[in-house]
């Protein structure tokens, strides 16, 4: 894969990322809808993980808080 194809693919999953959190952050409870974009969210944080170089992911995880 090259490095465009690579960041597109990137670009692509933290949209679809940025999408299911703003849907689960919308639901009023825990329900099977939110179950399911928590799902989808987490199992597209982990394909992006799998594209992302060691610098890139402490970026990424720097700007969402997670360090």
């Amino acid at each position: 894969m090259n490095e465009l194809h690579r960041k597109a693919r990137v670009l692509l999953l933290s949209l679809r990322i940025k999408y299911h959190r703003i849907a689960m952050d919308a639901e009023m409870g825990i329900s099977e809808q939110w179950k399911y974009h928590a799902r989808a969210h987490t199992a597209l944080c982990r394909k992006r993980a799998d594209l992302l170089s060691p610098v890139e992911r402490r970026e990424v995880e720097r700007r969402e808080g997670l360090v």
